[in-house]
């Protein structure tokens, strides 16, 4: 039984090296340029003009006016992907609980961090100019309240907080 666990750490350390590698690789050669597609262009061009319509958000876009266009280029983008990994990262490890578990080695935590935040899809999210990443951020905080059993009034009351928040997320 012991070897078998062994072996499963084993294979668990590979693919998170083989997922890292493959996430640094996609970051140079995708991650900081800005790809042409509807929802950027659309998102850069109401942080420009602060102009909506009734589908847009105006808080993504204000925080993309604040963040993001002094910027601009590849450092802007940098800054901007930075942040919303850095979101989403802090909601995962928060949904994730490993800091509540005291036998989980750090070195185990810092390797379930590497993994998760290199998931292609947080990636993809992160590095485009999209208010997703904020969004999966919240509902990730949001879920994880949700799920503890000993929630007390302080708690419910940051679930309604988040839960009007990413109501807000779509303003």
């Amino acid at each position: 039984m012991k070897i078998f666990h062994k072996g499963i750490k084993i294979l668990f350390i590979l693919a998170i090296c083989v997922q890292s590698i493959m996430c640094i690789l996609w970051v140079f050669k995708c991650g900081l340029s800005m790809p042409d597609t509807t929802e950027n262009s659309f998102y850069l061009e109401a942080a420009r003009t602060l102009r909506f319509d009734e589908y847009t958000g105006v808080i993504y876009p204000v925080f993309l006016r604040l963040l993001y266009l002094p910027f601009s280029g590849v450092l802007g983008r940098g800054i901007l992907s930075v942040l919303q990994l850095i979101a989403i990262g802090v909601a995962a490890v928060f949904f994730l609980g490993i800091f509540d578990k005291k036998e989980i080695s750090l070195s185990t935590r810092i390797g379930i961090i590497i993994y998760v935040l290199t998931f292609p899809v947080i990636i993809h999210i992160a590095f485009q100019t999209l208010s997703e990443a904020f969004a999966v951020a919240i509902f990730l905080v949001w879920s994880r309240l949700l799920m503890r059993k000993e929630r007390g009034a302080k708690q419910n009351v940051t679930i309604v907080a988040l839960y009007i928040a990413m109501g807000f997320m779509s303003l």
